[in-house]
């Protein structure tokens, strides 16, 4: 495999219009910025390719590639491949797409459209999506109009983040390893908004007006309501409310202009979330309101601060031993929508709200007064919008801000050639967000995108744990092959956001701080992978199914918990893995080996064979198999030719997991799990 990537399988195709090489439209290995030439490479291949679906017989869409010849490519922002059967080559480890210092990007978009079109009109022209800041910020942040633009998701809109600040969170204790906002123990959110009516009509082209704002609702304990602000939050169940899992939080609007929301955290790093509900006092004067949100676990007070004056302190608001806040495995941070689900399915969880500026720090730096006083920061600096809400912007902090910021969305992209990107100032680099339309994948959106190939690249990503190389974004036939990918969250990843099936990953050598390859809702194969370094999941998946065979893992990383997981989602639950060595002599694996969460649809199951595990099980269970409430699912585990030497072999919930163990060398004791009182019976697993 190794020699493979190193020697490149793909040689320079001929010229032609169907085979461009990225040198010919500016490329250069001398360029600071070479993403405008290889994007301007891309969009004439697209061009050149419609034109030749029309001469050929029966509509039949060929394949067009962009050779990239071998040298370092420096690049600042992502290559969006949004064209149906196009591809990039380059001349294996030769060929290097390299991110700049300072912009943790994604190398490759596949699939999502720069310009979406909404009941015939362009998304990023639309100033209604982007409304102008001016007169709504003062003048450090917006001096006048066609400065900045804020977001407006009129019901139907949302921004979302993964691989960002905004999603994983400042940099740990680990260098250049995002925390998930496991470590931290101080976090304040602001953020300056206006509420237009936070309720919608249910059906979109219901031309019946939006109905008044009806009396507050009831608020059942620990639910997810609609009309989310923000968040990063797990579900289940269904309907309008369901059980939530805020990670670390969910802020959303009542029908009042009330402001109601939840904080999780850990008192157990591996244990149930603790959930607090925080409420600050009534806000009724429309029009924008600027909101400061403090959470300090060391004190644990929850204070909130409302047009700059502090409106509420709760002392002991957050119970006494938390470790941390709850750490986001995977969920989307998102802006104008709660449940990431919701986004292309339906309308439920949208408000109609604007943000003109958001940001989050590591940090409580205002000081606690009296309800009613001023806002004032402990170091005594001024206290404007600018260095609230985007302290560090081009690489330059503000002479009156902190340094804890890390998660500003700048909104300083210009509607008319905004292409659906935002930047997030994550201390001194750039990530990644984007906004997204419910019509996006639906009928009469964009549809999905067929047919592309990544092959023979090296990506490298800035190395600060941010980013990804390839991000998958509701894809048909999609294959990844000869590719290196390393320094960023994910080596290949996506948006949870649509389907992905089927999704081919070759002869690929992988590494990201969380995990080497995060898949959502897709079908994916695998073959012959090697695993440059575990980080904190080596494979991730959500609602997937999974055929892997020939995995090596090279080394450990700060932090791992499992070699491979598997998220419960709204699809997927075959699993299948052969051939597995892993062989770093590090540390050992710090939660269990292979997670799998009972799928609610279908049968669920694993299959593990022909694995050489034995130095990385010590301590911990082999595998860890986790029921869902309310899902009558079958499950089976079978298991053949695994070398492991675990503290215990099976840790389950709930004798729900039924199946069979073979030849397997090294322990091989069943144990009741703890993770629920009692463990749940004996378990139907038969260890031959």
């Amino acid at each position: 495999m190794g020699s493979a990537i190193g020697n490149g399988a793909a040689s320079r195709p001929s010229d032609g219009p169907l085979y461009l090489n990225a040198r010919d439209f500016g490329a250069s290995p001398s360029s600071p910025d070479n993403s405008p030439a290889l994007q301007a490479c891309l969009d004439k291949l697209a061009a050149n390719m419609a034109t030749a679906r029309l001469v050929q017989p029966g509509g039949y869409q060929p394949n067009g590639t962009m050779y990239i010849p071998p040298g370092i490519y420096s690049m600042k922002s992502p290559l969006y491949l949004e064209t149906n059967y196009i591809h990039v080559a380059g001349q294996g480890l030769a060929s290097k797409l390299q991110m700049s210092p300072g912009y943790s990007y994604s190398h490759f978009i596949v699939g999502m459209q720069r310009q979406m079109t909404v009941d015939g009109k362009l998304l990023r022209a639309d100033s209604t999506y982007r409304p102008d800041c001016f007169g709504k910020l003062d003048a450090t942040m917006a001096p006048a109009a066609g400065r900045r633009w804020g977001f407006r998701s009129n019901g139907d809109a949302a921004i979302t983040a993964q691989a960002s600040g905004l999603s994983n969170g400042p940099i740990g204790p680990a260098a250049n390893v995002p925390d998930n906002f496991a470590t931290i123990r101080k976090l304040t959110v602001e953020f300056a908004f206006e509420v237009f009516n936070p309720f919608i009509p249910a059906d979109p082209g219901d031309p019946a007006a939006v109905p008044a704002r009806p009396a507050r609702p009831a608020h059942p304990a620990n639910t997810l309501m609609p009309n989310t602000i923000f968040a990063t939050v797990g579900n289940s169940g269904g309907g309008a409310v369901v059980k939530i899992d805020p990670t670390p939080f969910i802020l959303y609007t009542d029908g009042q202009n009330n402001i109601q929301g939840y904080i999780g955290t850990k008192a157990v790093r591996f244990g149930p979330t603790v959930v607090t509900n925080i409420q600050p006092p009534a806000i009724t004067a429309p029009g924008v309101h600027r909101i400061t949100l403090a959470v300090d676990l060391d004190t644990r007070a929850v204070t909130w601060y409302v047009d700059r004056v502090q409106v509420m302190t709760t002392p002991n608001a957050i119970p006494a031993g938390q470790i941390g806040f709850n750490p986001n495995e995977f969920y989307p941070f998102m802006l104008g929508c709660g449940d990431q689900t919701s986004l292309p399915f339906g309308k439920t969880g949208f408000p109609d709200i604007a943000v003109y500026a958001f940001n989050m720090r590591a940090s409580c730096p205002y000081a606690v007064g009296a309800n009613g006083s001023a806002m004032a920061r402990t170091d005594g600096l001024r206290i404007t919008d600018f260095n609230s809400y985007v302290p560090n912007e081009n690489g330059s902090y503000a002479p009156d801000s902190d340094r804890a910021s890390f998660g500003a969305i700048h909104f300083n992209e210009d509607p008319a050639t905004f292409t659906r990107h935002l930047k997030v100032g994550t201390g001194e680099t750039y990530t990644s967000a984007w906004l997204l339309h419910l019509n996006l994948i639906n009928p009469g959106g964009t549809g999905s995108v067929s047919a592309v190939e990544v092959r023979d690249l090296d990506l490298g990503c800035t190395g600060n744990g941010y980013g990804m190389g390839v991000c998958l974004f509701s894809l048909l036939d999609t294959t990844v092959r000869r590719v290196k990918v390393q320094g960023g969250t994910w080596g290949i990843g996506g948006l949870n956001c649509g389907a992905n099936y089927t999704t081919r990953i070759l002869e690929c050598k992988l590494q990201g701080t969380d995990s080497a390859i995060y898949a959502y809702m897709n079908i994916v194969v695998v073959s012959d992978l090697q695993i440059i370094s575990n980080g904190r999941v080596g494979l991730r998946m959500v609602g997937c199914n999974l055929n892997a065979n020939t995995i090596n893992v090279a080394f450990d990383s700060p932090g791992q918990e499992s070699f491979f997981v598997a998220h419960s989602g709204g699809y997927g639950g075959g699993f299948a893995l052969r051939d597995i060595n892993i062989d770093f002599e590090g540390t050992p694996y710090g939660r269990s080996l292979f997670r799998v969460e009972q799928h609610p649809y279908g049968a669920t199951t694993c299959v593990v064979s022909n694995a050489i595990l034995e130095l990385a099980a010590g301590g911990v269970p082999l595998f860890e198999l986790i029921t869902k409430a309310g899902t009558a699912a079958p499950c089976m585990l079978s298991v053949d030719m695994v070398k492991a030497n675990p503290s215990t072999f099976v840790k389950y919930d709930d004798p729900t997991w039924k199946g069979d163990v073979w030849h397997t060398i090294g322990a091989a004791t069943v144990a009741p799990s703890m993770l629920a009182p009692g463990g749940g019976g004996p378990l139907n697993v038969t260890i031959h």
